[in-house]
Parts: C-alpha cells; sequence; structure tokens
C-alpha cells in the first residue's frame, strides 16, 4: 500500500462522508462524529479528545463536559431510534463538545490503511494486485461503510475471476445503483 493509495482513499472518504466535528445520533441512534466513527458505547466516547468550543475560546473538555455531552446524546439517540430521523446537523447544539481537525485527519488516515488492508484480504493479494488504484479506493469506500464486503458476494467474486465489466456493475455503491 502506498502512501498515495491511502491519501487518495481519505480525500474520497471524506468527499463523501462530509466529516463532522461535533457528536451526533445517526440514523440508528448510535453516536458517531468525525468521518464516520462510530463511538457508540460510554467508553470509545469518553477516550476521545473532545474540544470544547464557546465564546471564550477552545480548549480540551473536561471529564464533566464529554459525561453531560455523553448523556446528552443518549436522550438524542433515543430519539432517533424511535424515528424521528433527523439529519446530523440537527444535533450540532445538544453539545458543545467538538473534535479537532487534525485528530479527525488522524483517525481516519488508521481506519483507511486497516479498512485498505481487510479488504485486500477478503478478496487476496491477486485479485488485489490486478485492481487499479480507483478500483481499490472504491473497494476500500464500500469495506469502510460496511465494515466488510460480505454484503458484496457478487462483486468478491467478479473481482477474483477478473470480469471487469461485472466489476463496475456491482461497484455502484455510492452512485445511488446499489444503495445501502
Amino acid at each position: 500500500m502506498t502512501d498515495t493509495l491511502v491519501q487518495r482513499t481519505r480525500a474520497h472518504i471524506k468527499q463523501n462522508e462530509k466529516p463532522l466535528d461535533f457528536p451526533y445520533p445517526d440514523g440508528k441512534g448510535k453516536i458517531t462524529a468525525g468521518a464516520g466513527f462510530l463511538m457508540d458505547d460510554r467508553s470509545s466516547f469518553m477516550k476521545q479528545s473532545w474540544e470544547i468550543r464557546d465564546n471564550n475560546g477552545t480548549r480540551q473538555a473536561s471529564e464533566a463536559e464529554k459525561e453531560a455531552g455523553w448523556q446528552a446524546l443518549q436522550k438524542a439517540g433515543a430519539e432517533q431510534k424511535e424515528g424521528a430521523n433527523n439529519r446530523a446537523e440537527t444535533y450540532e447544539k445538544t453539545t458543545p463538545l467538538r473534535l479537532p481537525e487534525g485528530e479527525i485527519d488522524a483517525q481516519l488516515n488508521q481506519k483507511v490503511y486497516a479498512h485498505m488492508k481487510a479488504a485486500q484480504k477478503e478478496v487476496g493479494d491477486v485479485a488485489w494486485n490486478k485492481l487499479s488504484e480507483g478500483q481499490k479506493v472504491a473497494l476500500t469506500d464500500i469495506h469502510y461503510a460496511k465494515g466488510s464486503l460480505n454484503q458484496f458476494g457478487e462483486l468478491k467474486k467478479n473481482l477474483q475471476t477478473g470480469d471487469a465489466k461485472m466489476i463496475a456493475a456491482e461497484s455502484g455503491f455510492h452512485s445511488g445503483e446499489n444503495p445501502d
């Protein structure tokens, strides 16, 4: 894996995920921030490098402020689970907690690298090495969003057989042709 491929994939995911620096409950009520970073348990939420941005400037959030944010988001998440289906921006003022951009980028780099390696393992080295850089970016994006390629059995089969036409037909993940 080259640094260029990781950076290209990171840019692609940022374009599609549109990272948000504030925490919010996703459509299933799971607490999320950054570029789709799931932090749905208290421990992972509290470990984040949250900042407080207010009229006094920017500073590191205290443990009490993180806890207050977690509690507010649990209430908001329960509403999402009940079918509110609000957009992420609805929750921007739920808490003053924010993830620094550098932290979002660092976490995204780690996640992109991990998902790229996992996608390569799932399709096999032989098939992976035959893919163009753009195809590797697309596969990593699918893996990033879904956590695996398990839902894409036909795509994996076509990757292993090298059927380029079928690979293209099966990989319209963000195009709406194969919506999640």
